[in-house]
C-alpha cells in the first residue's frame, strides 16, 4: 500500500446503530451487539421520535458502515488502519458555533443541554436516570484530538486494525 497509515476519525454516535448494555454500565468499543430485526425496529421507532435521534442513527450508521469496510480491508489483505471514535470536539475554531455556546453557558453558569434522548445517555454507577447530575456527557478539545491522531502516527503498526 502507498497508506502507511489511514486514521479515520469516527464517533460515539456509531452506538446509536447498536444493542448496549444497561444505561448503567461504562461503554468499551466492544459492548455494541447488533439488534435482532424486532429490536431494530423498536429502536427505529424510538430514534425517530426526534430529528437528533434520526440524525444520529443515520450519521452513526454511516460512519459505522466506513469502520466496517475499513476493518475488511485490513482483515482481507492488511490495509493500516486506526478508527478514532470520538465525542463531541469544540475547539476556538469551531464552525458550527459549538464551542462558543459552551463557553457562554459556562461563563453565565447556565446547565449545559445535552438534548439526547432518555435511554441513550450513560449514568453514573450508582445514581438513576431522574438524578439529572448522573449523567455523564463527553467532549473532547480539538487540540487534544490532534494530539492523539499525532500519537497514533507515530505509533505506527502497533496501532493498525
Amino acid at each position: 500500500f502507498t497508506t502507511e497509515h489511514y486514521i479515520f476519525v469516527s464517533t460515539d454516535s456509531v452506538y446509536w446503530t447498536q444493542k448496549l448494555p444497561s444505561a448503567e454500565a461504562r461503554l468499551s468499543e466492544d459492548d455494541g451487539r447488533e439488534f435482532s430485526p424486532a429490536e431494530l425496529t423498536k429502536h427505529l421507532e424510538y430514534c425517530h421520535l426526534t430529528s437528533l435521534g434520526d440524525y444520529q442513527f443515520r450519521y452513526g450508521g454511516n460512519k459505522r458502515g466506513c469502520e466496517c469496510v475499513l476493518e475488511t480491508a485490513w482483515k482481507e489483505s492488511g490495509f493500516p488502519y486506526t478508527i478514532l471514535r470520538l465525542p463531541d470536539v469544540y475547539g476556538p475554531y469551531d464552525n458550527l458555533g459549538g464551542f462558543w455556546e459552551l463557553v457562554q453557558a459556562v461563563e453565565m453558569r447556565r446547565p449545559i443541554a445535552t438534548n439526547l434522548q432518555t435511554g441513550r445517555t450513560r449514568l453514573r454507577e450508582g445514581t438513576g436516570s431522574k438524578d439529572l447530575r448522573s449523567r455523564r456527557f463527553c467532549w473532547a478539545f480539538a487540540e487534544d484530538v490532534r494530539d492523539a491522531i499525532m500519537a497514533c502516527l507515530a505509533k505506527g503498526a502497533v496501532v493498525h486494525g
